[in-house]
This record gives structure tokens, C-alpha cells and sequence, in this order.
């Protein structure tokens, strides 16, 4: 017991004198969202958004890299300019897209997207690999 007790306060201590040195731009806001870089957005409760123009607007949102957008709930955006739109997509990668970029949104869920220009827009589908399309209904 005595030893969690003093990694939990080294953990406390350290986290206090990491915080004095955190860029000013990094920011917890009353909802919950952490945001990270210039021009970063968040708007879902709970939300991640990290990397210049990051934007995680979905409920549980996380959006890592310059110019990422998470906009659906549970949705991972990681990679400059990947998008997951709507509930419980991922685009990693490299201008990946999850789900379908229309005015609205159709809603598309499950979608996964892994590689640099991979593009997952059907239900429950994955692309895999570089440029990889996923179009399933």
C-alpha cells in the first residue's frame, strides 16, 4: 500500500510541475474537451482536438493532426485532413475519410479508414492501404 501511495503522489507531483511548462494553447474546458494547437475546435462533450485547425465536434470525439476533423460521436480522425464523420468511425492516415461528405451527412457508422487517401463511405465497411476505396451499402 505504501508503495502506490508514493507513485501516486510522485504522479500527482509530476503531473503539478508538467502542467508549469504545457504551451498556453493546451486547454481543458468545462465540458471535458482538451484542445491543442492554433485554430483547434471542440464542441461534443468529451471531446480531443489536437494539431493546428483540429476540429472534434462529435460527443467523445478525438481529432489528431493538422487540419483533422472527428464530427460524428465516438469518432477517431488521426492524420492531416482525415475525417470521420457521424457515430463510431475512424480515418487514419493521411487525408483518410470515414463516412460520407455530403451536405448533410447521410448517416454512416462503423466505417474505417486506415491509410493515406483511403475512403471508407458504407455502412460497417474498412479500407485498407494506400488510396483504398470502401463503398459497401
Amino acid at each position: 500500500m505504501n508503495r502506490v501511495f508514493r507513485a501516486l503522489s510522485a504522479a500527482l507531483v509530476g503531473a503539478a510541475a508538467l502542467s508549469a511548462f504545457l504551451p498556453q494553447a493546451l486547454a481543458q474546458t468545462a465540458a471535458g474537451n482538451i484542445i491543442l494547437g492554433s485554430g483547434t475546435t471542440t464542441s461534443g462533450a468529451n471531446s480531443t482536438a489536437i494539431g493546428d485547425g483540429a476540429d472534434a465536434s462529435g460527443l467523445q470525439g478525438t481529432a489528431i493532426g493538422g487540419n483533422s476533423d472527428a464530427l460524428g460521436g465516438n469518432s477517431v480522425a488521426v492524420g492531416s485532413n482525415a475525417t470521420a464523420t457521424d457515430r463510431d468511425n475512424i480515418a487514419v492516415g493521411s487525408g483518410a475519410v470515414a463516412g460520407l461528405l455530403a451536405a448533410p451527412p447521410l448517416a454512416v457508422t462503423g466505417a474505417s479508414a486506415f491509410g493515406t487517401s483511403a475512403d471508407a463511405t458504407g455502412f460497417n465497411s474498412t479500407a485498407l492501404g494506400f488510396d483504398a476505396q470502401a463503398t459497401g451499402a
